[in-house]
């Protein structure tokens, strides 16, 4: 058995450009169906919106399902550096030109960081 497990979260349909050996090394994991060049593939039931929680929800699934002692958690835009066993390793920086709002916007809704806002506030 591994000692660790790879996990990429998400929410749209994606393809990663990396090699299907690497792939393989991937669950991916959503709460719908999503379609992606990764082999291994698990939709959860969770009891928080990954629409408001986001990464929570899966790290709540998480915490409670996987098996292994270390776990790589990764999203579908962004892969981590190297899998490293025993010290945390985190994904490379985005360095953005627009503000974070922006950039939700972009790769969300409006509607959706607005809700937020006014849930928070």
């Amino acid at each position: 058995m591994n000692n660790y497990t790879n996990y990429v979260i998400a929410h749209k349909d994606f393809t990663w450009n990396t090699p299907q050996w690497y792939n393989d090394t991937f669950t991916q994991i959503s709460t719908h169906k999503v379609k992606s060049n990764l082999k291994n593939s698990i939709v959860i039931d969770s009891n928080y919106d990954d629409k408001l929680y986001g990464e929570i929800t899966y790290v709540d699934w998480i915490l409670k399902n996987c098996k292994t002692p270390f776990v790589s958690i990764n999203h579908y835009r962004r892969i981590l550096n190297t899998p490293v066993i025993g010290q945390p390793t985190f994904s490379k920086p985005i360095n953005l030109s627009v503000t974070m709002y922006d950039q939700f916007i972009a790769c969300h809704t409006k509607k959706l960081i607005d809700d937020f806002i006014d849930i928070t506030y």
